[in-house]
């Protein structure tokens, strides 16, 4: 995890922060994680997925669960929360 400087930390009020890698945020996701792309409509948004079932008759992927994100890091951040919201209400 990257850290944020303890200066920062202590002029902010915060005692520790730790912010997770793509990396982390994509192993959390666990085995439900499926694809990281750039968004083709605006060039500045990302997209992760999760889950997916190929439909023969559509020739067509679909996916369980889709986030959006301005950075790669920001759409695993907001799939991994889809994730487990699915999870508590399952």
């Amino acid at each position: 995890m990257r850290k944020i400087p303890q200066e920062k930390q202590l002029k902010e009020g915060f005692n520790k922060i730790e912010t997770p890698t793509l990396e982390e945020l994509i192993d959390a996701c666990g085995w439900r994680f499926a694809c990281l792309g750039k968004s083709l409509g605006n060039k500045d948004d990302w997209y992760a997925c999760a889950g997916g079932n190929y439909k023969e008759s559509d020739n067509e992927l679909k996916y369980d669960l889709l986030r959006e994100g301005k950075t790669p890091s920001e759409a695993v951040a907001n799939l991994w929360l889809a994730i487990k919201e699915a999870e508590f209400w399952s």
